[in-house]
């Protein structure tokens, strides 16, 4: 009988919220999945151990760090208190270490623990749940002395050891440090989530309404449609009912965790997503979707990651598919700026002129970069693709001119967008902008 538990989920019942970022590495010794679970508000702290000799492991504040090894039969959580101190290192006996359908990484419990404790102590928990699983024939005389195994081999190459452990660990911490993506939805799903972006606003809804408008011409009922940084299915649900089939791949587990549960409830046939990486679409054979959308990657890649996205979509999309790229404008994003109520406090600056005009890169430590209609299309080009469309989709970010509108000077408004989206003369003074494409026949284009 499997006992799955997947990375970085906490379900116990003295966890009232929490947030997850998961990664994946091959360079600290092991390759593996690791998790950095934050836990945000208890119901109770979580106590562990015999009376009198308890330890906390969850509280407000505390740190769950998880990592899931291939081709090893263990699950370590490293638990740290409000104050970043260790409180334990724990190792689940795994049966398997594997990836479900969705991409989402498991181990398959077998019941046997091992825990080492900051004064080097270790302690081993669960023998007589394994011996009962055992005795019932739920768990085999092979697994039965793998799980022993399993921490002799941990105890003798000393991971079970605290000089090893601590390191290991900070390793996996600087990990996450460095990816900045990661760690920016993280805080932003926190603070008010990809979820709400599309109607958090009217001036916000712009973008994801001329988005729609210009991508429904591209997709038909008989449509496999491949959508790279799908999030939590805003555009999927959308396109979805229009197209034979819609997969979404996004890069924060939390956004697929989501779109998942949504999925669930909508009991929607044709629609499926999963975690993955625009850079490296591993699993998606070549030639296979009829329209690929990457509609948030390019936000967030410099210029020789975006090179790996315009291969991979063109690698995927099927001969004369469609592919499209949307991303943010250098020169539309500054002006914006410095029109902005706040923004023009602080903008224009040599700072930003450096960053934004000349790097393509944001001014602060948000992970954002910065393009032009004129180099995507070379990119794209480059890469064989020819271009449909070129559009603008919500223009200089005025919006606190737009959420002050009333209705009838709002839909006047919108007037003035339809004529500047039509437009590719208008697509640079955008914020947002989307770059449409069409994939060469290999008949007729070669």
């Amino acid at each position: 009988m499997e006992r799955k538990r997947y990375l970085g989920r906490f379900k116990h019942e003295s966890i009232k919220s929490h947030s997850t970022r998961t990664i994946r590495t091959d360079d600290i010794g092991f390759a593996g999945y690791a998790a950095l679970v934050h836990i945000h508000e208890v119901n109770y702290p979580f106590m562990v151990g015999e009376k009198g000799a308890e330890i906390c492991i969850a509280d407000k504040g505390y740190i769950a760090l998880n990592f899931l090894p291939d081709n090893e039969n263990w699950y370590l959580t490293a638990f740290y208190d409000n104050n970043n101190n260790i409180v334990e290192w724990y190792f689940d006996v795994t049966r398997k270490n594997a990836v479900d359908e969705s991409g989402v990484p498991y181990c398959d419990d077998l019941y046997l623990d091992a825990a080492l404790l900051p004064d080097g102590s270790i302690l081993t928990f669960d023998e007589d749940e394994l011996k009962s699983a055992f005795d019932s024939g739920q768990v085999s005389r092979q697994d039965y002395d793998m799980a022993h195994g399993v921490i002799e081999k941990l105890i003798a190459e000393k991971i079970l050891d605290v000089a090893y452990m601590e390191s290991f660990c900070s390793k996996l911490r600087s990990l996450f440090a460095e990816n900045k993506v990661l760690t920016y939805y993280e805080d932003y799903t926190n603070r008010a989530g990809e979820d709400n972006r599309a109607t958090s606003s009217r001036s916000a809804s712009l973008e994801f309404h001329y988005t729609k408008k210009i991508l429904d011409g591209y997709i038909g009922r008989d449509s496999r449609v491949l959508e790279v940084g799908c999030a939590t299915g805003y555009y999927g649900f959308h396109f979805s009912s229009k197209c034979k089939e819609y997969v979404g791949i996004d890069l924060f587990p939390h956004h697929i965790e989501i779109f998942q549960r949504k999925i669930a409830e909508s009991g929607a046939a044709n629609l499926s997503c999963r975690v993955g990486d625009a850079t490296n679409l591993d699993g998606i054979e070549d030639n296979s979707f009829d329209v690929v959308l990457c509609l948030g990657p390019m936000y967030h890649l410099p210029v020789d990651k975006r090179e790996l996205v315009f291969a991979e979509c063109n690698r995927v999309c099927k001969p004369d598919g469609v592919v499209a790229f949307a991303y943010v404008n250098k020169i539309g994003t500054y002006f914006g700026a410095c029109l902005h109520d706040e923004g023009r406090k602080k903008y224009p600056n040599q700072r930003a002129n450096d960053t934004v005009l000349k790097e393509g890169i944001n001014d602060d430590d948000a992970p954002f970069f910065f393009s032009t209609p004129e180099e995507m299309e070379a990119a794209a080009m480059g890469h064989g693709l020819i271009k449909i469309r070129s559009a603008g989709l919500d223009f200089f970010n005025l919006t606190a001119i737009a959420d002050k509108m009333d209705d009838e000077k709002f839909k006047a408004y919108l007037e003035l967008f339809d004529v500047a989206t039509s437009l590719e003369s208008c697509a640079g003074m955008s914020e947002h902008a989307l770059l449409v494409c069409r994939k060469k026949s290999s008949l007729r284009e070669l």
